[in-house]
């Protein structure tokens, strides 16, 4: 069961939190605080998180649109991030907070109201419907656990079917019907250790989905994440995807990057949930071929995949793809580029660039990953 609203992981760097909390009133009996550098809403005596800040530079209310604006202060690289909530947006996360209260009283049938209520603010937030789930299979109705899924299941079947799974409240589910019809026919094969997928690269051929492991690292503390990320070919969008090792898991200040004692048991668990996840939905182990070591000339970056003789040329935010004088493919990437990854089967290659500007900063990942289709 999900608590709330998923925030950015903590930073090394996070303004000192003020020593009375500031606050805002947005009228209608709903105020905004912020408290050890966390956003929370409040109505009454119900409170819920919103996001990561240490105060307010500015908040505007458009009671027409029943919305609000408000700009807070946080340790993102510019300062401060704009948000729009709207009220039923907020009712929707003070409902699923209130509704823990009655879960950890064991009184489902109470959560399941609360979550009820919330998935019917935000019907578009899909960790209210999760909750809601969770709530019916504690109380042991699999059927309405599964329909407060089925949108979710329709609209997003992977990212849903790895949420049921990692989830110990909602993995009951996965032996009803709707959950095994998402199951391949043919399950795959593939392994997945502490260092990631073997090969790096899995592929499902019947639903054109790669899954891809992506390396993530800090060369002054040494930690760093492996990120099991599902990606979808013919729309080149990411859509699912799971730690497979998490920054806590490593150990920080070493010679090299290593895993805790901690770490070791978590990483093998979690190595052992993914690649079972994986196999149900179809993945297949597939060759690939990696580039070699890049080439800087001037402001351009070139990979080779001699194998396949291809070239991969970075300039401008843009990846190219060349056989010869040919170009054969293009994607659009943010960062210098560093790697080029081959699945020949997809027909498709797998980019990383580095996001220079992310370091340090929760403006997404500091390895940035694309996927350009082959002609």
């Amino acid at each position: 069961m999900r608590i709330c609203l998923v925030v950015a992981a903590a930073l090394a760097s996070i303004p000192s939190a003020r020593a009375d909390p500031e606050t805002k009133s947005l009228g209608n009996g709903y105020s905004l605080q912020a408290d050890h550098n966390q956003v929370y809403i409040r109505k009454g005596s119900q409170t819920a998180p919103l996001a990561k800040g240490s105060g307010f530079t500015s908040v505007k209310v458009d009671t027409k649109a029943k919305a609000a604006t408000v700009e807070v202060e946080d340790a993102t690289c510019v300062g401060s991030t704009k948000y729009t909530w709207s009220f039923d947006h907020l009712d929707a996360r003070l409902e699923n907070a209130a509704s823990f209260a009655a879960v950890k009283k064991k009184d489902y049938k109470a959560a399941a109201a609360g979550f009820e209520r919330a998935v019917a603010r935000d019907p578009k937030w899909n960790i209210a419907a999760y909750n809601l789930a969770s709530a019916y299979q504690l109380a042991g109705d699999k059927a309405k656990a599964v329909a407060a899924l089925a949108p979710w299941l329709a609209s997003k079947p992977v990212a849903t079917y790895l949420q049921v799974t990692i989830d110990p409240d909602l993995a009951p589910l996965l032996d009803c019907p709707e959950l095994k019809a998402l199951r391949a026919k043919q399950p795959g094969s593939i392994k997945i250790t502490a260092d990631g997928i073997t090969g790096g690269v899995a592929y499902d051929p019947a639903r054109n989905l790669i899954a891809f492991s992506r390396l993530e690292h800090s060369g002054s503390s040494m930690q760093y994440i492996i990120e099991i990320e599902i990606w979808d070919v013919a729309a080149r969008t990411k859509r699912a995807s799971h730690f497979l090792v998490d920054w806590a898991d490593s150990r920080p200040f070493t010679d090299k990057a290593s895993l805790t004692a901690a770490g070791k048991i978590a990483v093998t668990k979690r190595a052992a949930m993914l690649e079972k996840l994986l196999g149900e939905l179809g993945f297949q182990a597939t060759p690939t071929e990696v580039s070699e070591e890049g080439t800087h000339d001037d402001d351009k970056i070139k990979l080779g995949l001699p194998k396949a003789k291809l070239g991969v040329v970075g300039k401008d935010d843009t990846a190219r793809a060349l056989r010869g004088n040919t170009v054969v493919g293009t994607a659009k990437i943010e960062g210098k580029l560093l790697t080029a990854t081959l699945i020949d089967a997809a027909k498709t290659i797998v980019l990383t660039s580095h996001r220079g500007w992310a370091e340090g900063c929760d403006r997404g990942p500091e390895i940035g990953v694309y996927l350009m289709k082959l002609q």
